[in-house]
């Protein structure tokens, strides 16, 4: 659930779900209610949160993938830039190579990601 306030002149999100407690301030109400929006559902998907990202670099790579298939390119960009600061010679046909997929499927759907997400071929 999210609630958001007026403290001090700036606008206070805070978000409460699952366990999981996130809160953050911005000048402009509608910046605290969009970003109360998009944690509630990257919580809702169990997707890392905070500085749980930040300290998992292969994280990035796959929210790339999720924001790319899900149409979100800004955040896909981000991503990705965030992922090829700790991985720079990381390669699809390389990673494909090392991944254990079994369904054909599953390996199309991931490669479809990757590939979506602008990372290097």
């Amino acid at each position: 659930m999210a609630t958001i306030d007026k403290q001090c002149g700036a606008w206070r999100a805070r978000v409460r779900r699952n366990g999981i407690s996130r809160t953050k301030t911005f000048t402009k109400k509608s910046d605290a209610a969009h970003w109360a929006l998009e944690t509630e559902r990257s919580i809702a998907l169990g997707l890392p949160q905070g500085d749980d990202v930040d300290g998992l670099p292969f994280a990035q790579r796959l929210l790339a993938m999720t924001y790319a298939q899900a149409g979100q390119t800004q955040k896909a960009e981000a991503a990705v830039k965030r992922f090829l600061e700790s991985y720079p010679d990381f390669t699809i046909a390389q990673h494909m190579d090392d991944k254990q997929l079994q369904c054909e499927e599953d390996r199309a759907h991931y490669a479809e990601g990757l590939e979506k997400a602008s990372l290097p071929a």
